[in-house]
């Protein structure tokens, strides 16, 4: 008895290791079935999908941005025919040679740095334009002032017989700019000028020189 006794115990424990030993192999079995790569493959599609997602809101609030900011521009800067208004009356206040309707042209806070300059150097906008016409110009941008740079023209010559052809009308916006052909002769250069409005009337922001 003792014999079969002890020979069962063994057996049971053999058993037993046999049993365990299964169970490290099922439950190893069920941790490679959890750890499927085609979920792990289906859990990368999604974050794909999650990225892409995103991608596509930025999108979205971009093109809102932009809608908003042509909205504005239509309602609130200048419009193209003001602008094109805006350089045929610049080009008669140059061909005239008269201190005040340039000023007229110029935004207010550009117009009233210049008359405050004019003023300091103890000139007067009803004499000759030699006198006030250098203050002035330097407040205009580096337009129209370096056209005379390296060339034989007079800067009173440049404002007496300039030309302004519009050549393209940018973008709407807050600032708009308009490209335009200054001629003097047979001396011809393309000019950036800048309109914005104050009040509802449209101004010369600045002049630049395209390169």
């Amino acid at each position: 008895m003792s014999l079969f006794g002890k020979n069962r115990i063994t057996t049971d424990g053999i058993d037993g290791d046999e049993m365990l030993s299964d169970d490290v192999e099922m439950e190893t079995d069920l941790t490679e079935d959890e750890i499927d790569p085609a979920d792990d493959g289906g859990s990368h599609k999604k974050k794909g999908k999650k990225k892409k997602g995103g991608f596509k809101k930025v999108l979205a609030v971009i093109a809102c941005l932009v809608l908003v900011w042509f909205v504005i521009g239509i309602f609130v800067g200048p419009t193209d025919r003001q602008c094109r208004e805006k350089v045929e009356d610049f080009q008669y206040a140059c061909n005239s040679l008269s201190a005040n309707a340039l000023l007229d042209c110029m935004h207010p806070t550009i117009a009233t740095r210049a008359k405050l300059a004019i003023m300091a150097a103890g000139v007067m906008t009803d004499t000759r334009p030699d006198d006030w016409l250098p203050q002035l110009v330097s407040y205009m941008g580096s337009g129209i002032g370096s056209i005379t740079q390296g060339t034989d023209l007079d800067l009173i010559d440049v404002f007496r017989q300039m030309k302004l052809t519009v050549r393209s009308v940018g973008l709407p916006g807050r600032t708009r700019r308009v490209r335009c052909k200054l001629t003097v002769g047979e001396f011809s250069q393309d000019v950036y000028i800048y309109f914005r409005k104050s009040r509802g009337t449209t101004y010369i922001r600045k002049i630049s020189l395209v390169h």
